[in-house]
């Protein structure tokens, strides 16, 4: 219950980070939204610290914020094309490590299993 708990906390913070990020892009509606979403987390909160519980995969996922991945050149200096070639593998490697996470948190949440 208490990693359940733990769980909900983190989501609803990292919901409301990315409300800010999708404010500073001027996408007030994406904000609200997002800010929507964190709010409905606050409740499940509140059932799960009453004892309640709550079904994990019905949590709303944080979007990924495309910029995270983003290459650019370091301060002036133009990357060489094998590097660049080099990043974007390695940056197209990590999302699909990401969507395979996702894929395994979801299956993991509908077994009951969340601290895997």
């Amino acid at each position: 219950a208490q990693q359940q708990l733990e769980f909900l906390e983190l989501r609803r913070r990292q919901l409301v980070q990315a409300a800010l990020r999708a404010k500073r892009r001027n996408d007030l509606e994406g904000a609200k939204l997002l800010l929507r979403r964190a709010k409905g987390v606050e409740g499940l909160i509140g059932a799960a610290r009453g004892g309640l519980p709550v079904d994990i995969a019905q949590i709303p996922e944080v979007p990924l914020d495309g910029a995270e991945f983003e290459l650019g050149p370091g301060r002036g200096v133009p990357m060489p094309p094998e590097a660049t070639k080099t990043f974007l593998q390695l940056a197209g490697a990590l999302q699909r490590q990401h969507q395979m996470c996702l894929t395994y948190s979801r299956q993991f949440a509908q077994l009951g299993n969340i601290s895997e």
